[in-house]
Order: structure tokens, then C-alpha cells, then sequence
């Protein structure tokens, strides 16, 4: 049986009380909402140990159970991790009778336990007073033209895998935007288990492993579209 103490209130002045009390009652909300959490999924526990003693053949789905649990009911957690950073930042200027040509590149590196990140940031902007010129640039602000990519590279771990190993390998990616707004999105993961494309969504598209080739949708092969999504179909493209 729970029982609940009561406040102690050893004060003598009502405003050291009123703290006494605001104290007490923050303890008391803390403690009543992890019982709650606690009793509102006890088969999650219980199905864990029902499951590993059930099968130890499968281990992979056991492992990420059983550390999803401990993560989600971790009353004690304990963080350690060194981090070095440095950015390096550089602007390059050209001007001449038909315009001003500006270049700003940056990269920020970060290194932890787990990874070595890299991001890379590079912005153009072009301007021109020339007729010709600036229609083809822009007619705003006496014709300019900001064009700018942002990419990433890490090495390091990636995610993990089913049974609850660390997945190592190498992503990059980039992100390409004109006047501000990204016009694409792309990233692709290079692991020991082969290649892996991934579209805009962080959805994998396409990945070449153990020599072969397997493709969401479809894929375009020279002057022919193989369609995958209903079976096999192969469509010449002009």
C-alpha cells in the first residue's frame, strides 16, 4: 500500500510556509505523475520478459525492446561526450564595369565520440546596373541574383540497425536554394553494406548492395523507364 506523507512546515513566517508548501506540492506532482506513467504500462515490461523468454532466436527485436524501455523509464541518465568545433569562414569579391560578383563559403567541423560532422555553406550573389545584364539577373534592386547551397558531410555512426548495432558509414547531402527558397534535396549514405539514396523526405529511393540493385518506384535506364510500383513494366522515353 502507497501512502502519501504529508508537508512538513517548520516555518514561522507565512511566506517561508508558502515555500514550504509550493515545494511540496512540486515533489508531490513529480512523484504522481511517474506512478501514473509507471502503472499506465506495466505490459510493457511484462511483455518484454515474455518475449526474451520466449525466443531467444529473436534477439534483434528483444535487444530494441528491452533498451527502448529503459531509455523511456530512465529515472537516472548520465551524459558524457567531449565536443571540438571550429569554423572557418571566407568571402571573395569581384567588380568590374559590368557588375559585382560576391562569394561567401564557411565551413563548420564538429568531432564527438560518435562522429566527425562537417557543414559546408557557400552563397553567390551577382549585380549589375547593365541593361542586358540585369534582366537577366533580376530587375529588383538594380538586378541581383543570390544563388546558395548548403552541404554535409559525417562519418561516424549513422543510426542503428534491427537487433540494436551501431550502423557505421559516411552521408552526404545538399540543399540548393535560389533567392532563398530550396530548390532540391538530396543525401546518400555509403555503408559496408552497400549504398543507400534517399529523396527529399528521407525516404530511401534506391540502394545498391551485395551486387545488386533495388529501386523504389522505378528507375530510368538510357532511353527506357523501368517501373517497378506494379510489377515490371519498361517504357521507352524519347
Amino acid at each position: 500500500m502507497t501512502q502519501i506523507r504529508l508537508p512538513n512546515i517548520t516555518e514561522a513566517s507565512e511566506a517561508g510556509q508558502l515555500r514550504q508548501i509550493k515545494s511540496y506540492l512540486h515533489q508531490l506532482a513529480d512523484e504522481l505523475n511517474h506512478a501514473l506513467s509507471s502503472a499506465a504500462e506495466p505490459s510493457a515490461a511484462v511483455a518484454v520478459r515474455e518475449g526474451v523468454a520466449r525466443s531467444s532466436d529473436d534477439s534483434a527485436s528483444s535487444v530494441n525492446a528491452i533498451k527502448s524501455l529503459i531509455i523511456k523509464d530512465a529515472t537516472v541518465v548520465t551524459t558524457l561526450c567531449e565536443e571540438i568545433t571550429k569554423r572557418l569562414e571566407g568571402v571573395y569579391v569581384a567588380e568590374s564595369d559590368f557588375g559585382k560578383y560576391k562569394e561567401e563559403t564557411a565551413v563548420q567541423l564538429s568531432v564527438t565520440s560518435k562522429s566527425l560532422e562537417a557543414t559546408f555553406s557557400n552563397v553567390q550573389e551577382l549585380s549589375s546596373d547593365v541593361d542586358g545584364i540585369s534582366q537577366v539577373l533580376r530587375t529588383e534592386d538594380g538586378g541581383t541574383m543570390i544563388i546558395g547551397s548548403e552541404a554535409w558531410a559525417k562519418i561516424g555512426i549513422l543510426g542503428y540497425d534491427e537487433a540494436g548495432f551501431a550502423i557505421y558509414g559516411m552521408e552526404i547531402g545538399q540543399l540548393d536554394s535560389r533567392e532563398g527558397t530550396a530548390v532540391q534535396k538530396k543525401f546518400a549514405q555509403y555503408r559496408s553494406d552497400g549504398v543507400h539514396l534517399y529523396d527529399q523526405n528521407g525516404t530511401e529511393v534506391a540502394r545498391i548492395s551485395y551486387n545488386r540493385l533495388y529501386v523504389t518506384g522505378g528507375m530510368h535506364l538510357g532511353s527506357f523507364f523501368i517501373d517497378t510500383s506494379r510489377g515490371f513494366t519498361l517504357k521507352y522515353i524519347e
